[in-house]
C-alpha cells in the first residue's frame, strides 16, 4: 500500500484523503510530532 501511494502521481492534498494515509498519520502521531489540533483550537475558541 505504501509503495502505491509513493508512486502515485496524485498530489499530497488528494492523497491525504486515502485510507492508508489516514491510518499512518493519525491524530496521536501528529500530536507526538508537536502539531496542534485545529479542531481542538476551534472548539476552545468558540466554547470557552
Amino acid at each position: 500500500m505504501a509503495i502505491s501511494l509513493g508512486m502515485s502521481s496524485k498530489g499530497y492534498y488528494r492523497l491525504a484523503k486515502t485510507k492508508a494515509v489516514q491510518l499512518a498519520l493519525n491524530n496521536k502521531w501528529l500530536e507526538s510530532q508537536g502539531l496542534v489540533s485545529i479542531k481542538d483550537q476551534w472548539v476552545k475558541f468558540h466554547y470557552s
